[in-house]
């Protein structure tokens, strides 16, 4: 089997802990399962930052038409990961360089909410693919275009290595993690607005970079809660802090999947979340974790007094609703989504394995 990973993303050295998931599913599959031939190609951090979507993309296209389309190599499948317009390359491929080649793409969000309706390239290029995976039902019920015969819903993965730290007497010194890049979509402002509330002393750790200027800073300094920022955290700082959580806490406006969620109930820690595509997904209210209005309003009014009310929870329900958390979270983990993977690689080959 020959297979490419093309995506239009990939690490960045200066937050490796960012845009790893892609990876980590290739380094799995790589490590895992026998390939004649495996590559991950992907837009290179100093072109993805680059400010000029027009530089990028074409510059993206000419190396793997450089690499690839030049090359000897013979590519049986090619599985895009966000679908436009990455997807374009892996069309050209198929009609300029080995028509045989198998399309399988994965759909993270993005590539679907970006694009409603769909541009008459997108519907295009979509006529070439022959399977397709969503990372949720939700956002398989989204896309407008009529779906191939097979489709698949299949998150992205997390690292297997999250699983509950051991706490002494069972005790966490944290009341509530928020993880996620602070923008607006993961809800920084709605954050923001948590932090000015002066009703209680909550403690909260804040992980992530993005908008972090005065309005941020100040709402840290001036908070009455007890709040801790760590800019960033490697997967092995990200178990420990989930551990050391009662509940992750999620404010996102809009959510495909949301690993993180995931990675929060795989080690014990309940999810609390706006409804998303993502928390419909992977979060039952009561069982789980807890979901919230998704509107400004309803969380101005609600959202501390929510948070107050779960977290004031009894010991006992609460250790049953961390126990649902890390067994709904073990089938998204990165070991079983790339045995899935592979599955459907091998079927796409008219193999049965």
């Amino acid at each position: 089997m020959r297979l490419l990973i093309l995506a239009n993303m990939g690490p960045i050295k200066e937050d490796p802990a960012k845009n790893r998931y892609v990876y980590d599913q290739y380094h799995q599959l790589k490590s895992s399962r026998s390939f004649e031939f495996i590559e991950y190609f992907y837009l290179q951090p100093f072109v993805r930052l680059a400010k000029l979507n027009l530089f990028k993309y074409p510059w993206f296209f000419a190396c793997f038409f450089w690499r690839y389309m030049l090359s000897f190599k013979k590519l049986d499948i090619i599985h895009v990961h966000y679908f436009f317009p990455t997807i374009i390359a892996a069309v050209a491929y198929k009609l300029l360089r080995r028509p045989s080649v198998k399309i399988l793409v994965t759909f993270h969000g993005s590539d679907i909410y970006a694009y409603q309706p769909p541009n008459r390239l997108y519907r295009w290029c979509f006529g070439f693919v022959d399977e397709a995976i969503f990372v949720s039902n939700s956002l398989r019920e989204r896309f407008s275009l009529p779906l191939p015969k097979q489709t698949h819903v299949l998150s992205a993965g997390m690292l297997d290595l999250f699983a509950p730290v051991a706490q002494p007497d069972d005790q966490k010194p944290q009341d509530l993690l928020f993880v996620g890049h602070l923008d607006r979509n993961k809800g920084i402002h709605r954050l923001l607005m948590l932090l000015n509330n002066g009703q209680s002393d909550l403690s909260i750790t804040i992980v992530g970079s993005g908008f972090t200027g005065s309005d941020f800073n100040e709402a840290i300094k001036g908070s009455t809660h007890r709040v801790t920022y760590v800019p960033s955290a490697t997967p092995e700082q990200l178990q420990t802090l989930y551990s050391n959580s009662r509940f992750l806490l999620n404010l996102s406006y809009a959510e495909s999947f949301g690993l993180v969620l995931s990675e929060a109930m795989a080690c014990g820690t309940p999810v609390i979340a706006t409804v998303t595509d993502g928390s419909n997904e992977q979060v039952k209210a009561g069982f789980n974790g807890f979901v919230l209005d998704n509107k400004d309003d309803w969380l101005n009014a609600n959202l501390y007094g929510e948070l107050r009310q779960k977290l004031a929870m009894d010991k006992a329900d609460y250790q049953q609703l961390s126990d649902h958390a890390m067994a709904s979270a073990g089938k998204h983990k990165l070991s079983a989504v790339c045995d899935n993977l592979y599955q459907i690689y091998s079927r796409l080959l008219g193999n049965d394995e």
